[in-house]
């Protein structure tokens, strides 16, 4: 309650906080309150524009409310130094394209393996050493994206939780 009036659920899932209003990959980018919901949904379709002008794979994303309330989410883990998220739905509920936008915003190379009829845990775990060569070793800022489909083997799986078996 606030003055007396009570907070409605639209009112609470319109309170967002982010720097989604900034350009992306701007220096110092302030982290501030995104009170117009239309605006911030008109500056975020025009990042998705630049993103699809210099990506090889455009995405075809709708901006509504669900669909902010994650992006601000994932923009948010992946500015969180350490960050990692979870991402949970079904498949084309565009998870992935949320958190590739969202790497774009911040300026971080989303990094995700391509899966072939050859790939293997030996494969799996060269990927991975790239990875964190470049996010350890060359201090890249990288998200790695991994779906239930690439997983070929529950190997994979241990070696992501076990990390002395990919180093």
């Amino acid at each position: 309650e606030t003055s007396g009036a009570t907070l409605g659920i639209d009112e609470v899932r319109t309170l967002m906080f982010g720097d989604l209003m900034s350009q992306p990959a701007a220096p110092n980018r302030p982290y501030t309150e995104c009170s117009d919901i239309k605006e911030l949904q008109a500056k975020v379709e025009g990042h998705l524009a630049t993103y699809n002008m210099m990506s090889t794979k455009k995405m075809d994303l709708v901006c509504f409310l669900y669909m902010l309330e994650h992006l601000s989410r994932c923009a948010r883990v992946i500015k969180t130094p350490g960050g990692n998220a979870l991402l949970v739905g079904v498949g084309g509920s565009g998870r992935q394209s949320c958190a590739k936008l969202a790497c774009f915003l911040a300026d971080f190379n989303a990094y995700q393996i391509e899966i072939t009829s050859g790939y293997d845990s030996n494969a799996f775990r060269e990927d991975i050493k790239k990875m964190l060569t470049k996010s350890g070793g060359k201090d890249e800022k990288t998200v790695f994206l991994f779906s239930d489909s690439q997983i070929k083997s529950e190997g994979f799986v241990e070696d992501l939780k076990d990390r002395k078996s990919v180093v």
